[in-house]
């Protein structure tokens, strides 16, 4: 598997490595990209790739690659080559990244222009290929002539072209939509997402974190459980309005955390409890509106219950994510991603339903038509049945894994 990046630096084509699109450079957006998928060795070249220095442009200090090293990668992982005009997407790193290189041929990708990946001992002929700073397709000709040639497999969505200034709101564009997760519900898809991308584009361009956004966004949800503890209508529509933006401003620390590379496992778990800790505030606020309402205590009792479930399926989750990954970065996203073996079963998609957030929805209906109580009536009865779905799902994967 390849461990080198070799990036081609032509002198038709500098602007685009220095513009800026969300808060990082192209350049930097490259470098970032590769890194994040195991790509330790990477070269800006300006002129023999022998010579070439690695550096990541942000740092001060450059070092440089032997040429032991860049044969050995040469001549084993195989090493990639790309010309700097051109965005992939994760799973084409991915596919970059974990690619089982043959002795003696050299990939692209289908209707790509921009990237080689390349194995051989002929060190001499690529070195004479790449000096002469060629186009992709004057080289293409040339690799054919000595190496073997294959494709690989990419949509058209999994990479964008990039030129000059007037590309970046296309770039931006493209790198937002790829922001937008598979597992969510179709309100947060089709709409949340929608506003919180709209705020993560502005957002990028300052030095707010990820990790203040969770920060504010919790405030504001409990914020919204402190409009739940009156019994007045009213009162109630400002909390669920509350605790919908909340839910908006929450995907934002994630966007804000993938498009700037900041991703970390401190920033998972802020994010994890913050989410975990608003809605059992929210529960809390309904039950202590819905009593003070009714005057029952049964409706303390059901917000406990709805708070012990939350907490209890929480606490599962964490234990169980924090003992099997290690790496940064989230460590949670749905039922659906965690058992992706079985994400055909009916509880696996029970269970992914019950953890979406498009039941912030009905918290708005109840508020607006003074029904809030039977949301907690929901909570009560849901949280417990989603902690003990996630006992089932861990069993029958563990069972899976023995």
């Amino acid at each position: 598997m390849p461990k080198t990046l070799i990036v081609l630096e032509q002198e038709q084509n500098q602007e685009p490595e220095n513009l800026k699109i969300l808060g990082l450079s192209f350049s930097n957006r490259i470098e970032r990209s590769a890194r994040k998928h195991g790509i330790t060795n990477i070269v800006w070249q300006n002129g023999s790739i022998m010579e070439s220095r690695h550096s990541f442009r942000e740092q001060a200090n450059h070092q440089s690659i032997s040429r032991v090293d860049f044969i050995e990668q040469l001549e084993n992982g195989g090493i990639i080559i790309l010309y700097p005009n051109i965005l992939f997407s994760e799973p084409a790193w991915e596919i970059l990244s974990k690619q089982q290189c043959e002795p003696e041929t050299f990939y692209v990708f289908e209707d790509c222009e921009s990237c080689f990946l390349i194995r051989s001992s002929n060190k001499v002929f690529l070195e004479e290929i790449f000096k002469e700073k060629l186009s992709f397709s004057s080289s293409l000709q040339k690799l054919k002539e000595k190496l073997i040639f294959k494709t690989l497999s990419m949509t058209k969505k999994e990479s964008i072209y990039y030129k000059s200034k007037e590309d970046v709101p296309q770039v931006e564009n493209w790198l937002l939509q790829g922001l937008i997760k598979d597992t969510e519900g179709f309100m947060s898809k089709h709409f949340e997402r929608k506003i919180s991308l709209f705020f993560s584009r502005r957002l990028s361009r300052t030095k707010i974190t990820p990790n203040s956004m969770t920060v504010i966004s919790a405030f504001i949800g409990i914020g919204g459980a402190y409009f739940f503890m009156f019994s007045e209508k009213w009162y109630n529509v400002f909390g669920a309005l509350f605790f919908w933006l909340h839910s908006v401003l929450d995907g934002c620390d994630g966007e804000l955390a993938r498009l700037k590379f900041l991703e970390s496992k401190f920033g998972g778990i802020l994010d994890f409890w913050s989410d975990n800790l608003v809605h059992a505030a929210i529960f809390s606020g309904i039950a202590y509106g819905a009593y003070r309402s009714h005057g029952q205590l049964l409706f303390l009792g059901l917000g406990l219950l709805a708070v012990l479930g939350t907490f209890f399926s929480a606490g599962f989750v964490f234990l169980r994510t924090m003992r099997e990954k290690k790496e940064n970065g989230p460590f949670f996203t749905s039922v659906v991603k965690e058992n992706p073996d079985q994400n055909k079963n009916s509880i696996v998609k029970f269970a992914d339903f019950l953890a979406r957030r498009d039941f912030i929805y009905l918290v708005i209906l109840f508020s607006f038509i003074g029904k809030i109580e039977w949301f907690l009536w929901m909570g009560a009865l849901g949280s417990p049945i989603y902690f003990f779905l996630l006992l089932i799902l861990a069993r029958k994967q563990d069972l899976m894994r023995a």
